[in-house]
Parts: C-alpha cells; structure tokens; sequence
C-alpha cells in the first residue's frame, strides 16, 4: 500500500515534485533522462527496477468514419512519439 503526504498519476507532476525535492518517484525513464544527464535527479534502486513498459494508443471508431484532421494529427504525432520515446536525452 502507497502512503505519503503527495500521491500523484502524472509523469510530469512526479517528475517536478522529484526535482523540486518533495520525495521520491517511481517514473518513466523518458520523462527524467534529462534531469539525471543535467544532475538534477539521481537515480535511486536501479538494480531492483521493474522492467514494464505501457503501451500508448490512439482509439477510433474506424477508417471510414475518421475525420481528416484525426489522420493529420496521427500522422504527426506518431515518429515525432516514437523519436520521443526512444531517444537518449529529454
């Protein structure tokens, strides 16, 4: 069971709470690689981590019935996630 003063769900809210010096955090490696290359963050319990990984997924109700500006965005957002997620320093 968690316990503590902050329970966050938010990357990005643990990410900062971390840097801010609030406690620790149990967080994606791609939103901390930065703050640990810029010594901001130091990572604690490496040998123990848990190897997970979360898919992320765009939902429609089909091809014929998906808007034009939903196919741009997914045709933008996608490499540019991908780039994001598989790159070395944030």
């Amino acid at each position: 069971m968690l316990s503590g003063s902050l329970l966050v769900n938010n990357g990005e809210t643990i990410r900062r709470m971390a840097i801010a010096g609030v406690g620790i955090g149990r967080i994606a490696d791609y939103h901390v690689r930065g703050p640990i290359a810029r010594g901001e963050l130091v990572e604690l319990l490496a040998d123990s981590a848990v190897t997970e990984s979360d898919d992320i997924h765009a939902l429609y109700r089909g091809a014929q019935l998906m808007p034009a500006r939903v196919r741009a965005f997914l045709d933008f957002a996608v490499p540019r996630m991908q780039k994001f997620l598989t790159s070395e320093a944030v």
